[in-house]
């Protein structure tokens, strides 16, 4: 896979390599693994044969998985991804520690991400499930103009599923803007 970088005001996000995965280690935690479809690894070695699955998914081109770091000093945030990135229903989400919740950086991530996704996918919508006790990322999925599509039960938490509209051009997004109005 190419290398791709995405650039917001404050963050600088690129596709997951090997040198990555010891950062995003140290950024997960047990308020990340509530929400997670599968459980933190006690170890770093455990984490690495998490992080190499992710890895291997990306080569296959089914998933892609982008490092969140601040531009300033490229410091690691955490991390977001696409996956099913080549089927109708992709799947986006976000993984940020609590220590940076509250500062924006996870609506701006995804932000970043659906509009890198709105020229790269030939999807017209991905989805994006979250917990539906998560606060914030419910006002985020509002904010990108998510809607409702179903609910989910897994054996962590119960998740409410939107579905975010990738947009194509300005046009459509200031489109989507007026009807919102209405």
């Amino acid at each position: 896979m190419d290398r791709i970088e995405i650039q917001t005001s404050r963050l600088t996000m690129r596709n997951l390599l090997p040198a990555d995965v010891a950062e995003l280690s140290i950024v997960s935690s047990q308020s990340i693994e509530r929400i997670m479809p599968w459980d933190r690894p006690a170890s770093k070695p455990g984490y690495a044969q998490v992080a190499q699955s992710w890895l291997s998914s990306m080569d296959d081109g089914a998933d892609i998985y982008f490092v969140i770091r601040l531009s300033v000093n490229e410091s690691c945030l955490g991390m977001a991804f696409i996956r099913g990135f080549r089927t109708p229903f992709a799947e986006l989400g976000i993984y940020l520690p609590e220590e940076v919740h509250g500062r924006g950086f996870g609506k701006e991530a995804l932000r970043g991400v659906t509009t890198w996704a709105s020229k790269s996918l030939e999807n017209r919508y991905v989805e994006f499930p979250v917990d539906e006790m998560d606060v914030r990322g419910v006002k985020i999925a509002e904010s990108l103009q998510g809607s409702i599509v179903g609910r989910r039960a897994n054996p962590k938490c119960s998740t409410v599923v939107y579905r975010l509209p990738l947009f194509r051009n300005a046009v459509e997004a200031a489109l989507s803007d007026v009807f919102l109005e209405q």
